[in-house]
């Protein structure tokens, strides 16, 4: 009994659910121990309750976010995954273009990138994050 392997579209899939899930619940820690556990005091109250505002920016935030790096890294990886399809297809690896060759090399940098603007920006407009309005009024 001979089992088929699985096709590199399935392991893709595979790993982009895994991957924005880790970032998700990664995102959520962060979330809430700067908003819970340890926000920086504010009137003298070292202690806050989640603020409403707080969980709505969050989710709608990072559904922006997501849908954003969601979009990019699909468009952007689209001729590496095509010319996975042809090496499995029996296609030459020396027929490989130099500008995917080069997406390939760089890919580590985009996706990179496409989540660490947002998190620059992030303390800015968010309500619960009192780091920004705290060092600016010292």
């Amino acid at each position: 009994m001979t089992t088929s392997q699985p096709s590199s579209r399935d392991i893709s899939r595979k790993l982009v659910a895994l991957i924005f899930g880790a970032n998700f619940f990664g995102a959520l820690i962060i979330f809430l121990y700067f908003s819970v556990i340890d926000p920086l005091p504010v009137g003298g109250v070292a202690v806050r309750s989640l603020e409403t505002e707080g969980i709505v920016t969050f989710g709608i935030a990072g559904v922006v976010i997501f849908a954003g790096a969601f979009a990019i890294l699909s468009r952007l990886g689209r001729p590496i995954q095509n010319w996975l399809r042809l090496i499995e297809a029996g296609t030459p690896a020396t027929e490989l273009p130099s500008s995917v060759a080069r997406l390939v090399l760089i890919w580590p940098s985009v996706s990179l990138h496409s989540w660490l603007r947002p998190g620059c920006w992030w303390p800015y407009f968010s309500p619960s994050c009192t780091i920004i309005r705290a060092t600016s009024s010292a």
